[in-house]
């Protein structure tokens, strides 16, 4: 990720719980989650916090800035089925601030949970989610083209494939597949929360069920299942032809619609 002085300056109404201005002449904060964890002071030293949860927490954190995350929501987000109770979560924000530094004070304690008190102009991924919005505000559209994105439901568990003809824009349902479990924070769409789709398979192959010839890029082809292993996934398409070759570890599916 790009330094500070190569980024946008964040607004001058960041403030810190004493209501002081976060300001050295213009730069205040910068946190990134697109990509490894990182986050700057207003000097643009780098403070981005070690260790697994610690980063964890604040990205969660920064995907809401300015409100305020339930503890529930975190400990199910950073534990998952690991058990854990509310001190566990209190020693964790704790440490966070410590490690932060001079950026500690903005991870604020609220009833109920915790908030990231920074403006979303500091955050990469409010900021990349505005710049693929058009002037007026509105999304990026899905190609007019067959085009589905997966993803898993993180409480249920049940699979969930997004495209043009649903209720969720792009920009969500890609956040939503690419929400790896101790990555990156389940992705909340209309009060379900979703993780990457490749937890059910690394390909998917069985969407294209109804084509004649099935291409697959499976960079990780191996499945936690012999049921959602790409073998089998490609034999339930009953597709015309299929191929699993290799090339530069990658296996490859060639698909053709049927005509």
């Amino acid at each position: 990720m790009e330094s500070p002085e190569a980024g946008v300056r964040c607004p001058r109404t960041v403030t810190q719980p004493t209501g002081r201005p976060l300001d050295d002449g213009g730069w205040l904060v910068r946190i990134g989650v697109l990509g490894p964890v990182a986050a700057w002071s207003p000097q643009g030293g780098d403070v981005a916090p070690a260790g697994l949860r610690l980063r964890g927490l604040l990205s969660r954190l920064a995907l809401a800035p300015g409100r305020t995350v339930i503890a529930e929501t975190l400990v199910d987000d950073l534990w998952g089925t690991e058990p854990a109770s509310a001190n566990a979560l209190q020693a964790l924000v704790s440490r966070l601030r410590r490690a932060l530094g001079p950026l500690g004070p903005l991870i604020v304690t609220r009833p109920g949970g915790y908030l990231l008190a920074a403006a979303p102009a500091a955050i990469d991924c409010e900021v990349f989610e505005q710049r693929l919005r058009r002037v007026d505000g509105s999304l990026v559209d899905w190609p007019e083209r067959d085009f589905r994105i997966t993803a898993v439901d993180a409480d249920s568990g049940s699979f969930t494939v997004f495209d043009r003809d649903g209720d969720v824009d792009l920009l969500h349902a890609v956040a939503a597949s690419c929400a790896v479990p101790l990555v990156w924070p389940a992705v909340e769409i209309d009060g379900h929360r979703y993780i990457d789709g490749g937890m059910r398979s690394p390909a998917n192959a069985d969407l294209a069920t109804g084509c004649d010839v099935v291409l697959c890029v499976a960079p990780l082809p191996k499945a936690l299942s012999r049921y959602h292993s790409l073998p089998e996934q490609l034999r339930r398409t009953g597709a015309r032809r299929t191929r699993n070759a290799r090339a530069g570890g990658r296996q490859l599916v060639k698909v053709e619609r049927r005509t």
